[in-house]
């Protein structure tokens, strides 16, 4: 099993993703990024953020940095993207669509 390291140190596995060139660049561009929870600074993970228009789904190329700690906790306390804004005052889906768009204007 392959594991990918960021330039931050951050592990993540892609070798069970289907994954073209493009988006495992973008994979690793969202990763060198640190979480985008303000002021935690923790090495990132790639989130994969359900796109809600026009079908709920998720796509590879939306993604959110996000650390392991907050990662687990959208999943386990939150479960929502409106709890987690609530908690952290940021709203994901937005934070995934401005990472895909700065992402596609650098490369």
């Amino acid at each position: 099993m392959s594991m990918r390291v960021n330039s931050l140190g951050c592990i993540n596995n892609m070798a069970k993703m289907k994954l073209t060139k493009q988006h495992k660049e973008f994979h690793l561009w969202v990763m060198e990024k640190e979480c985008c929870v303000p002021r935690c600074g923790n090495l990132s993970i790639f989130h994969h953020q359900n796109q809600a228009y026009p079908l709920p789904r998720r796509d590879h190329k939306w993604g959110v940095n996000i650390c392991g700690f907050h990662h687990s906790q959208y999943h386990d306390k939150y479960g929502s993207d409106r709890a987690f804004y609530d908690a952290y005052d940021i709203w994901l889906p937005d934070f995934a669509a401005k990472n895909y768009e700065y992402w596609s204007d650098e490369s």
